[in-house]
């Protein structure tokens, strides 16, 4: 039996429950299992990335 070319992805994901933003407010950053700030987590995965960061001017 040939299956079609594509699978039918639902609209949401019944795996995970949703983030509420109160729980990404108690994010806790660590870096290499240190505790770390979240512009000290960010500059790290920066430079893991090689995402170059833009200010808002």
């Amino acid at each position: 039996m040939k299956l079609p070319p594509y699978t039918a992805i639902p609209a949401t994901s019944d795996d995970a429950p949703r983030l509420t933003q109160a729980e990404f407010n108690q994010a806790q950053f660590k870096i290499t299992g240190q505790d770390a700030s979240k512009a000290e987590w960010q500059t790290a995965l920066r430079a893991k990335t090689g995402e170059q960061h833009h200010d808002k001017d």
